[in-house]
């Protein structure tokens, strides 16, 4: 069977706030915050992960509406290229000193609180790092982030069957993209509309600088 080769993953809204003229949305920093973009690598290690198959190679496409189911806008909030899908040893507890993690804050922030937020019976836990070249946030010159619909419609994706496809209970469910053509179009459009990309490397940096942006313990 052909692995999927990216996800459209509908999550609630961020918050936003300018850190000295970059404008950022993000997580509120309330226990673990997934996927995590305060990172060179983008992390990412619960929110909908157990709705997926995930391989190195992807594109996975973050996104929320104006509305839910009924969205009449599709923000992209990021765009997540697995480089690594990292296992856990224990899926109970991770070390600050275990390979996988990267440095002090994203163990803070991210890697603390799944274990205690998301916790596991049987399944193997494991965290996807992103290629820190091709992900990033993007957005328009004034930094709002950019509608998504317009280029989904323009391949195919028509705004009703997507109401549909997102829907599961009271929640969302990630939509796979099985057309490594339309992904890489999808992923072009998005790359030539953003005036402005965030990368892991830059929302490192601010997140350093900002120690109001840690997660509580």
């Amino acid at each position: 069977m052909k692995m999927p080769v990216g996800y459209l993953i509908y999550h609630p809204g961020r918050c936003s706030s300018n850190f000295k003229g970059t404008i950022v949305h993000f997580d509120q920093p309330k226990h673990n915050q997934d996927p995590y973009i305060w990172n060179k690598q983008f992390l990412h290690s619960t929110c909908h992960i157990t709705q997926m198959r995930t391989e190195p190679g992807q594109i996975n496409f973050w996104v929320s509406g104006d509305s839910f189911p009924y969205f009449n806008r599709l923000y992209c909030d990021l765009i997540f290229v697995v480089k690594s899908k990292i296992y856990w040893e224990n899926k109970d507890y991770i070390d600050p000193t275990d390979e996988l993690v990267d440095n002090l804050h994203s163990y803070n922030d991210h890697y603390y609180h799944i274990p205690i937020d998301h916790p596991y019976k049987r399944r193997r836990r494991y965290t996807l790092k992103a290629d820190q070249e091709l992900s990033f946030q993007p957005q328009d010159k004034t930094g709002c982030l950019i509608d998504l619909l317009p280029i989904l419609n323009k391949y195919g994706f028509s705004t009703s069957q997507l109401h549909i496809d997102f829907k599961s209970g009271i929640g969302s469910r990630p939509i796979k993209l099985l057309n490594d053509q339309i992904v890489k179009y999808i992923y072009d459009d998005i790359f030539k509309h953003a005036e402005v990309k965030l990368f892991g490397k830059d929302l490192e940096k601010i997140r350093l600088e900002n120690s109001q942006l840690a997660s509580p313990r």
